[in-house]
């Protein structure tokens, strides 16, 4: 708001990472029933505060901007078999990585190894989709401030 001029636009999205982000929550899921430590962070992960509905707007609402509306945008997201999957979860500064790479060996394979089936269900590897939820808001910035 700071920023944008008076009367222009400020939005943004965030995944919905708890209940619309399946994605990424598909593995989180799996490693914490697997690992207390998985279960920790996939709440540290889940629990932050805009989240949640609605956070985003109140957030913009509280800073001052007008006219404030939010929407849930969805879309597919579409992976040719399991490595297309896993592969961007393995990716450098993602959280499930880093926890993933701290695991033992023997861990490792174990979580792969239940993810993978999981997202197999007893079928032949292959294209899956999950559906993936972000929270959009815009507001403006008042004319005079």
């Amino acid at each position: 708001m700071r920023v944008t001029r008076a009367g222009g636009t400020v939005a943004a999205t965030i995944w919905d990472m708890p209940g619309g982000f399946m994605y990424a929550r598909f593995a989180w899921d799996i490693a914490a029933v697997l690992d207390p430590v998985a279960a920790t962070e996939r709440d540290k992960l889940f629990q932050t505060r805009f989240l949640r509905p609605g956070s985003l707007e109140a957030l913009w609402t509280e800073s001052g901007l007008i006219e404030v509306r939010g929407q849930s945008l969805a879309i597919d997201m579409t992976f040719s078999d399991f490595d297309d999957y896993w592969q961007p979860l393995l990716d450098a500064g993602q959280t499930f990585s880093r926890y993933f790479g701290a695991l033992p060996a023997a861990a490792q394979s174990r979580t792969y190894e239940a993810v993978r089936a999981a997202f197999l269900v007893a079928d032949d590897d292959g294209p899956r989709s999950f559906a993936a939820r972000a929270f959009a808001v815009a507001g403006r910035v008042p004319s005079s401030r």
